[in-house]
């Protein structure tokens, strides 16, 4: 994926979705990835949900920093 999709939606994080500015820097690459993967996993088992299931996979990996 193109890096600058990435970066919007790690500026995306702190400005629109409440995320600490330098964490939401911090997230890597692979780590939204990780947490699009888990997010269409449980989209799968559950049927519905949005870009909230992927905010709370990297909230789940960010939580100790996101404070």
């Amino acid at each position: 994926m193109d890096n600058r999709i990435y970066d919007k939606f790690r500026e995306d994080l702190y400005t629109m979705y409440d995320f600490n500015k330098d964490v939401a820097l911090s997230v890597t690459n692979n780590d939204i990835d990780e947490a699009n993967k888990r997010a269409k996993k449980k989209l799968e088992e559950v049927k519905y949900g949005d870009i909230g299931l992927v905010l709370q996979e990297l909230k789940k990996m960010y939580l100790d920093w996101n404070k």
